[in-house]
C-alpha cells in the first residue's frame, strides 16, 4: 500500500516520496496471507485466552486479525493496489512447511501455501522448514531457511544498484516532463484571464498609415475662386454685393 501511494507522489513538493517507489528493488514475503487466513480467528481466540488469564476478561477481536481473515475487504483493497505495480519489483514468496501448534485446537498451517505464495508470473516461491512462528527464527547460519533467504538477498543486492540507478534517471525525466505539463496547463488557464501581450498587433509605422480624410477636403480652394463686387444705388447710399 505504501508503494502504491508513493507511485502517485509526483508533485513538486512531494516528489521525494516517489523515491520510495523507484528505489525499491525486491520484496521478500514470509507467510504473508495475501488471500487471508481462516486461522486468524483461532489466533485471536488463543490471544483472548491469554488475556483472560492475566486481565480477567476478554477483549474484542482486533482490527488486525479482522483484516487477515479470508475474503477480508482490507486485504482485497491492498491486493488491488499492489497487483498493477508488482511487475516493477522482484518478489520472493516463502510459505511455512510445518504446522503451528494451536493448543487445544490441535495444529494447522496458519497461512496456506496458496495464500502465502500466489501463482503470479515472474516471481520466486519456496518453502521454509518451520512453522509460521519459526519462519524468521533461524537457529544457525547453516539452517535451510537462513541459507535460502541470504542467497536471495545477495542476488537482489548485486543486481539492485544498476537497476535502481536507471530507475532514478528515468524517474527524474518523468517528473521533469510532469512538471512541464503542469506549468503549461497553468499558463493555459491563466491566459484566459490575462491575455498575452503579443496577441495584440503593434500599430503600423506613421508612413504606412492612410491619410485621414476630413470634411474640408471637398471645399474648393480659395485661390480657384473668382471674386467680383457690384455697387447698387447712389454714392454712399447703395450696398455692395
Amino acid at each position: 500500500q505504501a508503494l502504491s501511494y508513493a507511485q502517485t507522489r509526483t508533485g513538486h513538493k512531494v516528489s521525494h516520496d516517489y523515491s520510495i517507489f523507484s528505489c525499491t528493488y525486491g520484496i521478500l514475503f514470509f507467510g504473508t496471507p495475501h488471500h487471508g487466513s481462516s486461522k486468524a480467528t483461532w489466533l485471536d481466540y488463543l490471544k483472548k485466552l491469554g488475556a483472560a488469564a492475566t486481565l480477567g476478561g476478554m477483549s474484542r477481536k482486533s482490527d488486525l486479525v479482522s483484516a487477515l481473515e479470508n475474503e477480508s475487504e482490507t486485504l482485497q483493497n491492498i491486493t488491488d493496489y499492489f497487483v498493477p505495480i508488482m511487475r516493477h519489483f522482484h518478489l520472493f514468496f516463502f510459505w511455512e512447511q510445518s504446522r503451528t501448534s494451536l493448543g487445544p485446537l490441535g495444529s494447522d498451517y496458519i497461512v496456506t501455501h496458496e495464500s502465502a505464495a500466489p501463482a503470479y508470473d515472474e516471481t520466486e516461491r519456496a518453502a521454509i522448514a518451520a512453522d509460521h512462528r519459526g519462519m524468521v527464527r533461524f537457529e544457525t547460519p547453516s539452517s535451510q531457511g537462513f541459507r535460502m533467504v541470504v542467497d536471495a538477498l545477495i542476488r537482489y543486492c548485486d543486481d539492485a544498484a544498476e537497476v535502481v540507478g536507471q530507475r532514478r534517471a528515468d524517474a527524474a525525466r518523468t517528473l521533469a516532463l510532469e512538471r512541464s505539463r503542469e506549468a503549461a496547463e497553468t499558463l493555459r488557464n491563466t491566459g484566459s484571464f490575462f491575455p498575452r501581450s503579443n496577441t495584440v498587433p503593434p500599430p503600423p509605422p506613421l508612413w504606412t498609415r492612410p491619410r485621414v480624410q476630413s470634411g474640408f477636403d471637398d471645399v474648393p480652394s480659395m485661390a480657384d475662386r473668382t471674386t467680383s463686387f457690384r455697387t447698387l444705388g447712389a454714392p454712399d447710399e447703395g450696398k455692395m454685393e
